[in-house]
């Protein structure tokens, strides 16, 4: 939508599908490392509720954004990133921050055992959380 809008001016005005989703992968991949979709189950059976982009960071992995498609619910976002972590950790160690307003989504996401909060982040404007998968 923002892209046929002008609002997105990293890429060209006129390009076609393909040549929209190659130009959008090759944004992504200029930062990140690593793309996944999250699916849930809905009622139009399962679909992407999100995305997660990452980095490696030698022995471990960032998690860099997460971006959520507006039809996800929050049972959508909370099983399908508890899903999306447990399969991660049992081949990678998964680190990401969160800034206050997502700590209870997070917090809620360590209750099942596959992650927690290893410290804070103080930085000049704000603090962040950082959250760590359990091997």
């Amino acid at each position: 939508m923002l892209y046929k809008l002008g609002k997105l001016e990293i890429f060209e005005k006129e390009l076609n599908v393909n040549d929209f989703r190659q130009s959008l992968w090759n944004y992504i991949f200029k930062i990140y490392d690593f793309a996944w979709v999250l699916e849930a189950k809905t009622s139009k059976g399962y679909q992407p509720v999100g995305f997660v982009f990452g980095k490696n960071l030698g022995p471990i992995n960032e998690i860099g954004d997460m971006l959520w498609m507006p039809w996800s619910t929050e049972r959508n976002k909370l099983e399908s990133f508890v899903n999306f972590l447990n399969d991660m950790r049992k081949t990678t160690t998964l680190v990401w921050q969160c800034e206050a307003k997502d700590r209870e989504f997070f917090t809620h996401v360590c209750r099942y055992g596959i992650a927690r909060r290893v410290g804070t982040l103080i930085l000049p404007d704000k603090q962040l959380m950082e959250f760590q998968t359990r091997i």
